[in-house]
């Protein structure tokens, strides 16, 4: 790679000042800050930059907006990886740079791109998840074809649920889909919950990966919601389907997340974005995608889907759910509670 390539790009210019300090980064710990900091590396050493990563506490990005309230309008960190909810919440609170002058943004979907009240740029796309229900075939042999099917005396396999934290309430807008609601009628969501605890057969309510794909993988439970990290992992070591192409589905959905970066407003703003630009361009898109096992953001990064986690262009709209992120940002507090409230003590009993 030739240091032109790692350059300040043209029209982002960088005081002596602001490079003079250390950039903080903040990612999710494990192999994403590993691959981060691996393509962030020869940017770093091409000019003579250094940048200070950490991980996220208890593997999510929330607890990043109270460090920066804590620390405002001095923020410690200045570049924050995290999802769609979180950018929201910092965009809301007028925290973070406007982004409109990198050049690589006009490469990424308009409609991943987070803007401020102003209508500015403020966040840079960076890879795209998917998160679906599934199940073991070998433990449920007649198969999966509605969440409804999850009440039925016939059905016999364990069913894990995820946090109601979970990317900000998406288990619960996937059953609340099922049943006619959305992120603006959570109602439905609580009902199917009502009654999936009387069946008794909740092997648990699982946050993280780690636990989650144990579950599955031991056979304790037979299905449940996940991401296609998650899946990917459990097909190493056991027979699975996922349900992300069902037609009139329900909330049997692809639901898509696109992790976020966003710079925050202090005196280190500028380098900060010329790493940005650096991070975000197709090269280390790509890259990015192959380690941390997601899809490249960028129109022009090369991605192989031979795998079948991530829908083709063509099934999207059939297949496909974007959630309202900024809503569930909103709502998620209220949903945990009502979660902790309504449904943990019948999952107890």
């Amino acid at each position: 790679m030739e240091l032109m390539a790692l350059a300040p790009a043209v029209g982002l210019g960088v005081s002596s000042a602001s490079a003079a300090e250390a950039i903080v980064g903040v990612s999710w710990g494990g192999p994403w800050l590993d691959a981060v900091k691996e393509i962030a590396g020869p940017w770093e050493k091409a000019n003579n930059q250094q940048i200070l990563w950490e991980a996220h506490e208890g593997g999510t990005s929330t607890p990043i907006v109270t460090k920066v309230q804590a620390a405002w309008p001095n923020p410690k960190h200045d570049l924050i990886h995290t999802n769609d909810a979180v950018a929201h919440m910092m965009a809301a609170e007028g925290w973070l740079e406007p982004l409109d002058d990198l050049p690589s943004l006009k490469d990424m979907p308009p409609e991943f791109i987070i803007r401020d009240k102003d209508g500015r740029a403020v966040s840079a796309p960076h890879s795209a998840g998917v998160t679906a229900w599934g199940y073991r075939t070998d433990l449920v042999p007649d198969g999966i074809t509605s969440l409804a099917d999850l009440l039925s005396p016939k059905f016999t396999g364990g069913i894990g649920l995820r946090a109601s934290t979970l990317s900000s309430g998406l288990p619960l807008v996937s059953l609340a889909l099922d049943r006619g609601g959305s992120e603006s009628n959570i109602d439905p969501a609580f009902e199917f919950l009502k009654e999936l605890a009387a069946t008794r057969k909740v092997t648990g309510v699982f946050s993280g990966a780690v636990d989650t794909v144990n579950s599955v993988a031991s056979g304790v439970t037979a299905v449940t919601f996940a991401s296609h990290g998650e899946w990917r992992q459990i097909a190493k070591v056991a027979p699975i389907k996922v349900l992300s192409r069902v037609p009139n589905g329900g909330g049997l959905k692809s639901f898509y997340g696109v992790t976020q970066f966003v710079v925050t407003k202090s005196r280190r703003s500028e380098v900060t974005k010329q790493l940005l630009e650096y991070l975000i361009q197709p090269e280390q898109d790509a890259r990015y995608a192959v380690l941390g096992s997601n899809a490249p953001t960028n129109i022009k990064a090369k991605f192989d889907n031979s795998e079948g986690y991530f829908l083709n262009p063509d099934e999207i709209q059939s297949f496909g759910y974007f959630p309202d992120y900024k809503l569930m940002s909103e709502k998620g507090r209220e949903w945990n509670e009502r979660f902790n409230s309504e449904i943990q003590p019948l999952l107890r009993s």
